[in-house]
């Protein structure tokens, strides 16, 4: 019997932590997530990816039967630190094809692609 209280005392603090950390993303709502722009990539950690450091630059997209299971980018680059930076962008209002033509058109030096 006390194997079984432990389980709901482990799934308790488990939905507990979960919901914290729901709600804690809700103060963040009002920063962005990551800023594009012609000096290169700037993550919420502060770290600055320029143009020139990196080798790879992908947007992926995952789907399971029509609904989204994964939306990130993962930049790998030719620093010493950090060698790959991922973050997850499931709020992200783009595809894959919009995303890399954004970092295309600030990487050559542009700005952002007119509007269609």
């Amino acid at each position: 019997m006390s194997n079984l209280w432990i389980a709901v005392a482990l799934i308790t603090l488990a939905s507990a932590w979960m919901l914290f950390n729901c709600i804690r993303a809700l103060g963040k709502l009002d920063r962005p997530v990551r800023l594009i722009g012609r000096d290169g990539i700037r993550f919420p950690d502060g770290v600055l990816i320029a143009w020139g450091d990196m080798e790879e630059n992908v947007y992926y997209a995952q789907s399971y039967m029509g609904l989204p299971i994964l939306k990130m980018v993962q930049i790998k680059t030719t620093l010493a630190k950090p060698r790959v930076k991922k973050l997850r962008v499931a709020a992200l209002a783009m595809d894959s094809d919009e995303y890399m033509a954004l970092c295309d058109s600030y990487s050559q030096g542009g700005g952002a692609p007119a509007a269609r």
